[in-house]
């Protein structure tokens, strides 16, 4: 009966911005390393900050339950964002970012499948 909405880690209005001052540099947004599901209820209250961000959004979860259950990353994962850099350095971080995450939730699929097929026996 729970509800959730598919989130951007880094939030569209985060990465515009971020891409504001970088004329001519585009990146994968909505790419799959970049989304997570989160509860309904818990999502909508942060909006378009970072999930380590918002204060009343931490003030109400477990941000390590969050971490892992659903968003599979920790705050350093984020560090990229705050470094003064050429756009290929932001770019490559940015990448790697989304890289790393998608080993991840691949690693969380592929387990979940085995151990469903197992149950099976």
């Amino acid at each position: 009966s729970s509800k959730y909405d598919i989130e951007h880690l880094c939030t569209k209005k985060l990465m515009k911005t971020l891409l504001k001052d970088r004329p001519g540099l585009c990146l994968p947004i909505s790419s799959i390393g970049n989304l997570c599901l989160l509860p309904e209820y818990n999502n909508r209250a942060k909006q378009d900050k970072l999930i380590y961000d918002d204060i009343n959004y931490l003030g109400k979860l477990n941000i390590t339950e969050i971490e892992n259950k659903y968003t599979f990353t920790t705050k350093s994962d984020f560090d990229w964002i705050e470094l003064q850099s050429s756009n290929d350095v932001f770019k490559n971080s940015y990448i790697d970012f989304l890289d790393r995450r998608f080993e991840k939730i691949k690693e969380k699929v592929i387990k979940s499948l085995f151990d469903h097929l197992e149950g099976l026996d």
